[in-house]
This record gives structure tokens, C-alpha cells and sequence, in this order.
């Protein structure tokens, strides 16, 4: 069931949003859940998605985070790819014979665009020669870019000189190198911009209001073909032309995506960095909580009415290499929070009073890819409560609990998810293991209340 509703099953993270078990970090430094908002994201590299050509981030700024050989179909934004014709024409040296030329132009393989259709002509090489458009706006544009650097940077120098420092009496700055580095900064900011800049910014005119309107065109109460008109995806894409009629449409070149890594903001270690080689999925560190924490799913889920009491069977998985103890907790009764489940996970619509849980403490083996095709490992741990536990499989297990729907819309539970955890640690050439033990929130949505 839940293979088809990932979103049913949320975990807390330690901001307190409530993300799926993929989309979280598992830091083994501070032992705690990240979600994207509890990390740094880092820019490792720039690449092309097409030619796969990786680049640093001051080149790809220069080129303005594009690809300067791979374009782009402006109808459905698939990359372009050459195709070659052979054409006769004739000869430079006898007009009166044709010989062959070999000719390449860009094809979308999806929609069929290609560059005939926006008039250009064939170039001899398979790659590079195209021209590049500009933007009909870019001196314009250039102009208002570096008007407002300068204003910025006049503000930032304003905003220097009206700082107060108060000095709390004499001291010697040139013993700890303090009048060096003001000194430093001073200059820094008496910078001024460069005379190309300022002959820029100086030929900049605000942009004046007219009360002349531009004629309509001339084929505007003409009949509308709608398959020669652009959609709105289309003009968007193109934000400096924005083409009205598919005649109009230009390729553009193909946008840069990158490879980052992630930090946790408390300890800054590294949570995931992936191989700088486009061409490669490996990462180096990939600490996603996939990986380290038990994952809970909802197998059977029976029809849901209010004020009956029904058994709910769930799924918990051990993703670790190490054997692991799982107990299920109620929400409150924990340290450091306000009592009462409606404070601090008000979308739980049984509380812990309409909500059985099992009150044993269950084992689960080490992940052992070779034991999942073996058919004789399908039994149940002496160690497990036979009246909680359903089955036990490899590193798998399913246990049951008693929930009483209330009148609302969805049925909604929670449970914390106390589990031990095996950190490892490598002291030179020994390894040593930890036995530690966590706890995470966990709020599971059955679905929908019956109304039989």
C-alpha cells in the first residue's frame, strides 16, 4: 500500500517540518534528522546535460550559466542534434558542373523544429558556427546593470562612514596588525568603479512614459490559426523576445545544471557530495536518512469507521549492516516538550488514549542482500512477541496496533520510533562501534474516514 502513497508516512525533523524518509539528511555527527532547510547547499560544478562538458563557477558566470555548443528546441526544450544533407551545388571552379556538400543543421528529435524553420542556413561543420542572437533589449539592459552597481556601491560606502566605533580607551593597534587591516578596508571601499562603468551609468536615462500606443498588426481581425500562434510556455521561455507566432521562434542555447553538495549548518560536516564527473551518480559521502534510519510503511489498513476499533498492520525495515531494536513510544511523556499532543503535532487526529501500541520491544536483523532471494529465513524471532509481530523476514518485520477513528475528515496517528543505532568510528587502523540510541516522531495518515 504505501508502495504506491509514499506521502503517508512522515517524519519530524528537527525544525519540526514533516518530510518523507527520502527527502531527509541523517547527520552521524549530531545524531539528528535534516530536512533541506537544515543544511547548506554548495555549488561544486557546472555542467552541461547534453555534451556533459563541466566547468568552474567563474566561467560558467562569464558565459552566463549556458552552454556555448549545445542548443535547445524553443517549442518543447529538448536539446537540438545536428543532422547531415548532402547537397549539389556548383563548382567554384566550373560553374557548368554541380559537385556534392555536405551540410548540417539542428533537429528536435521530439517535435521535428528544426533551424530551416528559423531561416538558417546549413554550416559546414557538425559542431559550432551558429550564430548567436542577442537580445534586441541588451544595451538597455547593460546600461540599468551597471547604474544600479554603482548606486550600490555608493550606498555601501555611506553606510561605512556612518558607522560609530567607540573607542574604550588607549591601546597599540600595530601589535595585533588592526590598523593594517582597517587600513585595508578603507581603501577597499574608496574604490571607485572603473571609467567604463561611469561612461555607462552616465549615458543611462530613465525611462520616459508616452501616450502614443503602437497600431494593432495587420492580420489582427484576420481568421486565427491557432497552430501557427505560440502558448505562453513558449513566450516565457524566451523573456527578451517573447514570439507571437511560431515563425518567430529562436533556439537558445542550453542551460547549465549542477552538481552540490550539502552541510549541516550546526556541526558543518559534510552530509552529501557527489563525484565532480558529470558522467558519474556516485557520490563520495551520501548520508541520506534512507540509509541509517528504519523505515516505516503501512501494509493493510482496513475500512475506516468512526468509533470502531480496527487493527492496522505496519512495516519497519533495517537499512544498517547491524542488528537493531525497535520499540513504538507515545508522543508525550517526552523531555524537553509541552504537554499535550495537540500542542506539538496538532494534525494527529488520534490521540494517544484512541491509539494501542505495542508495548514490546522487537529485533530486527542486519541487512543481508544475498538473504533476500532465500525462501528458508522467513520465520519469527524467538526474541519477538508473536502477538505484535506478523512476520519477520530478513531484515524486515510487520507488527500490528489497535486505532479508534474519531469523527474528522482523515485519520491521522503518531508514534515515536525509538530505535539503537551502531555508529562506527575508525581511530587509525581500528575501528570501534558505539551502540547509541534514538528517537523520532513519526505521524502515519491512514486515509480517508468511511462514511458507511
Amino acid at each position: 500500500m504505501e508502495i504506491f502513497f509514499p506521502q503517508r508516512v512522515q517524519y519530524i525533523c528537527t525544525c519540526g517540518a514533516r518530510k518523507s524518509l527520502t527527502t531527509l539528511f541523517y547527520c552521524k555527527y549530531c545524531f539528528k534528522l535534516r530536512c533541506a532547510d537544515c543544511i547548506l547547499h554548495e555549488v561544486d560544478t557546472h555542467y552541461c546535460p547534453n555534451c556533459l562538458e563541466f566547468m568552474p563557477s567563474p566561467e560558467a558566470r562569464i558565459k552566463k550559466n549556458v552552454c556555448t555548443t549545445c542548443f535547445e528546441c524553443p517549442c518543447c526544450g529538448i536539446a537540438l542534434y545536428s543532422r547531415g544533407v548532402t547537397q549539389q551545388v556548383p563548382s567554384e571552379d566550373d560553374p557548368n558542373t554541380t559537385v556534392n556538400k555536405r551540410g548540417y543543421y539542428l533537429m528536435c528529435n521530439s517535435c521535428k523544429w528544426s533551424t530551416h524553420e528559423q531561416g538558417l542556413k546549413d554550416q559546414p561543420m557538425a559542431s559550432g558556427g551558429w550564430p548567436r542572437l542577442e537580445s534586441p533589449n541588451q544595451d538597455r539592459v547593460h546600461q540599468l546593470c551597471e547604474f544600479y552597481r554603482i548606486i550600490a556601491h555608493r550606498e555601501k560606502l555611506e553606510k561605512e562612514k556612518r558607522r560609530i566605533t567607540q573607542k574604550c580607551g588607549y591601546y597599540i593597534s600595530d601589535k595585533y596588525g588592526v590598523a593594517a587591516l582597517v587600513a585595508k578596508k578603507y581603501l577597499s571601499l574608496q574604490v571607485t568603479p572603473r571609467k567604463e562603468s561611469q561612461k555607462v551609468a552616465a549615458e543611462c536615462f530613465p525611462a520616459e512614459a508616452s501616450e502614443n500606443c503602437n497600431d494593432l498588426p495587420e492580420d489582427f481581425l484576420e481568421k486565427l490559426n491557432i497552430d501557427e500562434v505560440t502558448n505562453i510556455r513558449m513566450r516565457l521561455s524566451n523573456p527578451d523576445v517573447q514570439p507571437v507566432k511560431m515563425t518567430d521562434l529562436r533556439m537558445k542555447n542550453l542551460k547549465l545544471l549542477i552538481k552540490k553538495s550539502q552541510r549541516c549548518k550546526d556541526c558543518g560536516r559534510s552530509l552529501c557530495k557527489p563525484e565532480y564527473n558529470p558522467g558519474s551518480v556516485k557520490f563520495k559521502i551520501q548520508l541520506s536518512a534512507y540509509y541509517h534510519i528504519p523505515e516505516v510503511r503501512v501494509k493493510a489498513c482496513p475500512q475506516l469507521l468512526a468509533g470502531r476499533e480496527v487493527t492496522i498492520e505496519l512495516t519497519v525495515t533495517n537499512p544498517t549492516p547491524h542488528e537493531m531494536s525497535i520499540e513504538i513510544l507515545p508522543l508525550e511523556g517526552q523531555p524537553d516538550t509541552p504537554t499535550g499532543t495537540r500542542l506539538i503535532f496538532p494534525e494527529v487526529t488520534c490521540p494517544d488514549a484512541t491509539t494501542i501500541l505495542p508495548r514490546c520491544t522487537m529485533f530486527l536483523s542486519a541487512k543481508d542482500d544475498a538473504a533476500e532471494y532465500d525462501d528458508t529465513t522467513d520465520s519469527v524471532d524467538d526474541r519477538n512477541d508473536r502477538s505484535v509481530v506478523t512476520f519477520k523476514r530478513c531484515n524486515k518485520l510487520g507488527f500490528k496496533m489497535q486505532v479508534t477513528p474519531q469523527h474528522c475528515s482523515s485519520v491521522i496517528i503518531g508514534f515515536r520510533l525509538k530505535h539503537t543505532y551502531t555508529h562506527q568510528t575508525i581511530q587509525g587502523n581500528k575501528r570501534e562501534y558505539e551502540i547509541l540510541s534514538l528517537q523520532h516522531a513519526v505521524i502515519v495518515n491512514l486515509g480517508l474516514l468511511s462514511k458507511e
